[in-house]
C-alpha cells in the first residue's frame, strides 16, 4: 500500500469505459472520449484519460486540454472515422488542441489513421496514391506550451501526421 501522501499526489484516472466508450472499433466513441478529457481538465493536475490495451476506439473529432495526460495504453488503437459527416472541421485535425498547456499525449498505443480508406486508387504510373477530396488530420495542436507526446504510434496518416503550430517547450519521445 501505498503511505497516504504518495496516495494523494497521484493523479486521478479518467477510465474513457466509464464515460460510455465502447472500444469495438464500430461505435464512434468521439463523444464519449470528449467527456472523459473534459472530466479530467477539470481535475488537472496531470489527471489521466486512458485508454485501455484490448479495445479498438472509432473517433472523428476529439478536442484535447491541458493539464491531462491523453494515455493510450500498449494495445489499445484509435481508428480514424473515415466519413466527412463525423466530423466538426476536418482541417482542425482529428485530435486538435489549442492553448492546451501541459498536455502529454503517451501510453505505447496506437493512432492509426487508416489512410488507404481516405485515397480512390493506386496511379501505377506515377506511382503514388490518389486522394479523395477530404483527408483529416491526425494531430493538430496549436499554441500548446510544456507539451510532450511519448511512446505513441502514429501510422496511416490521411494528411498531416503531428501537426504543432506555434508550439514552446515540446518533448516528443519515441514515436
Amino acid at each position: 500500500a501505498l503511505p497516504a501522501a504518495a496516495a494523494a499526489a497521484r493523479p486521478a484516472v479518467f477510465d474513457v469505459g466509464s464515460y460510455g466508450a465502447v472500444g469495438d472499433g464500430a461505435a464512434n466513441d468521439s463523444a464519449a472520449i470528449q467527456r472523459a478529457i473534459d472530466a479530467a481538465a477539470a481535475v488537472g493536475g496531470g489527471a489521466q484519460v486512458v485508454l485501455r490495451r484490448g479495445k479498438r476506439y472509432l473517433i472523428s473529432s476529439v478536442e484535447l486540454r491541458g493539464g491531462i495526460d491523453f494515455h493510450i495504453e500498449k494495445g489499445a488503437e484509435i481508428l480514424v472515422s473515415v466519413r466527412q459527416e463525423d466530423y466538426v472541421n476536418p482541417r482542425n485535425g482529428v485530435l486538435h488542441a489549442v492553448a492546451a498547456h501541459k498536455l502529454k499525449i503517451s501510453g505505447g498505443g496506437v493512432i492509426n489513421g487508416r489512410s488507404r480508406e481516405f485515397m480512390t486508387g493506386f496511379d501505377a504510373a506515377d506511382e503514388w496514391w490518389l486522394p479523395k477530396s477530404f483527408r483529416p488530420r491526425l494531430l493538430v495542436l496549436e499554441g500548446c506550451q510544456d507539451l510532450e507526446i511519448r511512446e505513441v504510434t502514429f501510422k496511416q496518416a490521411p494528411s498531416w501526421t503531428v501537426h504543432l503550430v506555434g508550439c514552446q517547450r515540446v518533448l516528443i519521445e519515441r514515436i
